[in-house]
C-alpha cells in the first residue's frame, strides 16, 4: 500500500502489517524527527563513497513538450541505525526519491522521502511511487475540476484534511451513481438543485 503524507502514522503502519500487507509511506515534515534523520541519512550517504555503493538505486529520464524531468531513486535496508525503528510496524526500508526538472533556463529539484516495510531493489520503489502519484495527480485534477479544490481559501488547523476527505467522499458517491447520464461536474450541481437526487446517492452508498 501506498500513501501520501497524511497516511504516515505509526498505528496506520501497524493496520496494514497486522493484515499481511506491506506499507509505503510518503514523510514529510508532519513527522519532523523522522524526516530529518531520514534526509541526514541520505544527505551523508550521497557524499560518502563507500556508504554510496551501498544503495541500491535507480535512474530514468524523460522528455514531454520541452520539459526535461530526471528521477534518481535511493533505497537501502540499512534501518537498524533508526533509533525508533520499533514504533513503526515491520520498518525495513528507506527510500529517497530525486525529481529535477529543467524547463527551459529553470531547473527545479526536489527531494521526497519514504519508509517502508518492504525490501525490495529502487527500481521496485520508483515504480510504485510513481503509480501512486499517476493516480493522485487524476484524483486531484478531478477534484480541482468538479469541486474547484484549488480555489478553497480554508487553511486553518485540520479543516483543509477534513474538507478534502469529505470531497473525496463525494466524489467517489458520484461516480458510482449511473441513474444520469452526466459527467461528475453535473451531476454535482444537480445533487445541490434536487434533494431527491441527491438522498438517492446518499441512501445508495449508504
Amino acid at each position: 500500500m501506498t500513501i501520501d503524507a497524511m497516511g504516515c502514522q505509526k498505528e496506520i503502519a501497524k493496520r496494514i502489517k497486522g493484515g499481511e500487507a506491506n506499507y509505503i509511506l510518503a514523510v514529510k515534515q508532519n513527522h519532523p524527527t523522522l524526516y530529518q534523520e531520514i534526509k541526514e541519512y541520505f544527505d551523508w550517504a550521497l557524499e560518502d563513497a563507500i556508504e554510496q555503493n551501498r544503495l541500491c538505486q535507480c535512474k530514468q529520464t524523460s522528455f514531454d513538450h520541452g520539459k526535461v524531468t530526471k528521477w534518481r531513486v535511493f533505497s537501502t535496508k540499512d534501518t537498524v541505525w533508526f533509533e525508533s525503528k520499533a514504533d513503526w510496524a515491520g520498518l525495513s526500508s528507506f527510500v529517497m526519491v530525486e525529481c529535477t526538472r529543467t524547463v527551459g533556463d529553470k531547473v527545479r529539484v526536489q527531494r521526497r522521502y519514504y519508509i517502508s516495510s518492504f525490501q525490495a531493489d529502487a527500481a521496485f520503489f520508483h515504480q510504485a511511487i510513481q503509480g501512486h502519484w499517476h493516480i493522485e495527480n487524476k484524483l486531484h485534477w478531478m477534484l480541482d475540476v468538479a469541486f474547484h479544490e484549488d480555489q478553497c481559501l480554508i487553511h486553518v488547523d485540520h479543516a483543509p484534511q477534513n474538507l478534502s476527505l469529505l470531497r473525496k467522499i463525494a466524489l467517489s458517491m458520484l461516480k458510482l451513481d449511473s441513474s444520469r447520464n452526466a459527467t461528475i461536474h453535473p451531476k454535482r450541481k444537480m445533487a445541490g438543485w434536487d434533494d431527491v437526487f441527491a438522498l438517492s446517492i446518499i441512501s445508495m452508498n449508504s
